[in-house]
């Protein structure tokens, strides 16, 4: 019987206005890329997307699930009332209304996790329970279709089995000499350095190396008391990251850093450069310093093939959902409690909160950063 929950929180240390890769060239054909605005902010750009119909939009679940860091009861879905779109334009300074569209519809996946939990028993043993982000991935429908736009072709199964072979293959044949194959490209509007505070409003890119799942997981989780982000060496549900190529931080330092996704790159697609087909979403990373683009700590995205069959199941219904907010499980599972004095998240009302930190569990804190603007809180909050 496990008598106590630990719980690791994604933080909410975000910046502020974000609109470009690291280290990325800029692209000036959107096709099926769109940023995502929150309607109540003047539009302001949170995260990107990918059109996957001419009126569904595929982006990450902690793009439109928001709430306080620390306690999973604050968490709510996003009204469609304050979200909105822009397609068809690669510059978000230079829009017009034509460009604009507005969401009806939020869907979120039913097991998407926000934090990473385990149970311990009364011997200090330690058991899993989910990990930060998994599931990371919604849909949003739109009042009117998007006319004269590309689609995003989303890998199959099939597709991804024969595609993840290859890039692991470039990985493997040059893992002695650490020779990095630019084999997946990412695109967003999010911070252009690893500080992740100089902006620019065009769409950029940048061509990046794919890291076998079982490399990523010995990098981010070993050491760690449980898993954080990867659950397990053949984690199925994400895809990782790392930088190609390196460029000095500070003249007057060694600082280096590498081109990546970074803050507001969230939602956004990876795609594999070889077939054009999406086999990613931008979804995190872990909390370093400066903030984005490290050499050797890689970034996850949500794998888009796992997910194929949830997507395609409300793309090709015949009309959306009855329901205009479908929220994950977490959400659900948390208003129904909601009359409760305490809870099993990790708040400050949890039920063993204090007694947990008190027999001191030997559970090290895994941050993540979401790539999810801080301005989008503060005025949430406000």
């Amino acid at each position: 019987m496990y008598k106590k929950r630990l719980a690791m929180t994604t933080m909410a240390l975000f910046v502020h206005s974000a609109h470009a890769i690291v280290l990325g060239t800029e692209e000036t054909n959107p096709v099926d890329r769109v940023a995502i605005r929150a309607s109540n902010m003047a539009e302001f750009p949170i995260c990107g997307g990918t059109m996957v119909t001419d009126q569904w939009v595929m982006t990450a679940a902690h793009c439109v699930v928001m709430g306080e860091g620390a306690n999973e009861a604050s968490y709510y879905v996003t009204p469609p009332g304050e979200l909105a779109i822009t397609a068809r334009v690669h510059d978000l300074n230079n829009t017009t209304i034509d460009n604009y569209y507005s969401v009806s519809h939020v869907v979120v996946h039913p097991s998407y996790t926000r934090i990473a939990k385990a149970d311990i028993n009364g011997d200090g043993e330690i058991k899993p329970i989910q990990t930060a982000l998994d599931n990371d991935i919604a849909l949003l429908y739109l009042t009117r279709p998007v006319e004269n736009v590309n689609l995003a072709q989303l890998a199959t199964k099939e597709d991804m089995f024969d595609i993840e072979a290859r890039l692991a293959m470039d990985w493997n044949d040059n893992y002695d000499t650490n020779q990095r194959i630019e084999n997946v490209q990412v695109f967003g509007w999010g911070a252009t350095t690893p500080l992740a505070g100089d902006a620019a409003s065009t769409l950029q890119t940048t061509s990046i190396g794919f890291l076998p799942i079982d490399k990523c997981y010995e990098r981010l989780e070993i050491g760690n008391s449980f898993p954080g982000a990867i659950n397990s060496r053949d984690n199925r549900t994400k895809i990782c990251t790392l930088p190609t190529f390196n460029a000095l931080l500070e003249d007057s330092s060694s600082t280096q850093y590498g081109n990546s996704a970074c803050k507001g790159d969230s939602g956004g697609p990876l795609v594999d450069i070889a077939t054009g087909k999406q086999i990613g979403i931008v979804s995190g990373a872990p909390l370093i310093l400066p903030t984005c683009g490290s050499l050797t700590i890689p970034s996850f995205y949500t794998k888009v093939s796992h997910y194929y069959d949830w997507v395609q199941d409300y793309i090709t219904a015949d009309a959306p959902p009855s329901r205009y907010i479908i929220a994950p499980n977490f959400i659900t599972d948390s208003s129904e409690e909601g009359s409760q004095e305490c809870h099993d998240g990790i708040a400050t009302n949890n039920c063993n909160f204090r007694e947990s930190r008190d027999e001191g569990g030997s559970v090290s804190l895994w941050w993540l950063s979401l790539l999810v603007p801080l301005m989008w809180w503060r005025r949430r909050e406000a």
